[in-house]
């Protein structure tokens, strides 16, 4: 059996690290902001298998600063090479070859793009996945040729020694990563969207200081038992919650790669974007020079951008605020509660009309009960949420999975 699609770069690369087994990896050259993509899969790579690494160091492509950190990830087990090609030769080492192998298969990606931010997440790419049986001729042909580069004399252990010298050489040649002065954060875009709607919903803007903070309001306490429960599925509050702010500092470090991510407090996150002006500066701009979420509009050019970017963006208003309940009026069913700041009154009609206009989903809303006309919760229902949205948290993606069961269920 052998299936083949059209390579997505980046989803299919982090895929295919999740697989379970060893990884082989070789590619032309690599910058610190495309390693760190997939930095997290690595380390669960590492955890329960082996990676191996081979990168080209001629041509003074690969950026320093990645061929460091991949020194330390021999501290985790990670084990590099780098082909050296002598000088006599001509040609350089121009691979792009990723390869996985669980169970009785092997998966790999070959395609024209290098381990490199701009190429993973921005560039327009060309690559295939292929996955086969691992005794097939051509998953046999596919390991004996990564294992012919990483047995051959040229490919040589990366060392700190052979950086150190790198290093030396990219200074005195002048030496500017590919992805030099990107900052990972344009908007609109798909790649900006989740950490958007993360501001939107929770964030505040401090200019003076060129940091954002992201202030969730999800209390383990106050759920019944100490228990997050949707009919038949439930999770100890205390274990999940904490995850959703692991999951949006996992996001926040993706979208703004020079920032620095840290705690705030019991459930709050703060990004220091201070060495990233511009990009901090667009999103002051795409705001209106609004402070915080409690006067927020939705930012400039979402509206205008494409169903994929709205999805992002929603899906991250929904990390940051939403919960899943049962809905009398809505036929005892359940559904996906997004919170605006309940001082926010003027965001709820611009966010209904994004969700109904650019997703074709249907919304309802909740009013507080001792105020009429003071709306509370824009409400999804559960199946519709799930088909068009998701969370990212795997626990929240059980619960909704469940709403939908018990909605089919009538």
């Amino acid at each position: 059996m052998v299936e083949v699609r059209t390579a997505t770069q980046l989803d299919d690369l982090k895929e295919l690290l999740t697989l379970g087994g060893d990884v082989s990896i070789a590619v032309a050259y690599v910058t610190l902001e495309g390693l760190n993509l997939i930095k997290k899969e690595l380390a669960g790579v590492l955890s329960r298998g082996n990676v191996r690494i081979l990168i080209a160091l001629d041509g003074k492509v690969t950026d320093p600063r990645a061929a460091k950190e991949l020194l330390t990830l021999a501290e985790e087990g990670l084990c590099s090479k780098y082909f050296d090609i002598p000088k006599s030769e001509k040609g350089i080492f121009h691979p792009k070859l990723f390869v996985g192998c669980v169970g009785e298969n092997v998966r790999f990606l070959s395609g024209s793009y290098n381990l490199i931010y701009r190429a993973l997440r921005l560039n327009r790419e060309h690559g295939v996945t292929v996955t086969c049986q691992r005794n097939s001729d051509l998953a046999v042909g596919i390991q004996e040729q990564f294992e012919e580069f990483w047995t051959h004399e040229w490919a040589k252990c990366l060392t700190s020694e052979a950086v150190e010298k790198y290093e030396r050489d990219c200074e005195n040649n002048n030496f500017e990563s590919e992805d030099a002065g990107f900052s990972g954060f344009t908007w609109p875009s798909q790649e900006a969207a989740f950490m958007m709607g993360v501001i939107c919903a929770r964030g505040k803007l401090a200019p003076e200081k060129g940091q954002i903070e992201i202030s969730l309001q999800y209390r383990p306490g106050s759920y019944k038992e100490g228990k997050v429960r949707v009919n038949n599925v439930q999770f100890e509050a205390k274990e999940v919650i904490p995850q959703i702010r692991r999951e949006i500092q996992r996001r926040a470090q993706e979208t703004f790669l020079e920032a620095r991510i840290g705690d705030k407090g019991l459930q709050g996150t703060l990004i220091d974007c201070s060495s990233m002006k511009e990009s901090f500066d667009d999103i002051w701009e795409a705001y209106g020079h609004k402070l915080d979420h409690e006067e927020f509009s939705l930012p400039a050019g979402l509206v205008e951008s494409d169903a994929s970017i709205v999805t992002e963006f929603v899906r991250g208003y929904s990390e940051a605020s939403g919960l899943i309940g049962i809905k009398t009026k809505r036929g005892n069913k359940y559904v996906v509660w997004l919170r605006p700041s309940k001082s926010n009154q003027a965001i709820f009609g611009p966010m209904r009309d994004l969700i109904e206009n650019n997703l074709d989903i249907s919304t309802s809303v909740s009013e507080f009960k001792d105020k009429p006309g003071h709306l509370y919760h824009i409400e999804v229902l559960a199946q519709d949420f799930r088909d068009a949205i998701g969370f990212s948290t795997q626990w929240r993606k059980e619960l909704v999975d469940e709403g939908c069961r018990y909605n089919d269920s009538f």
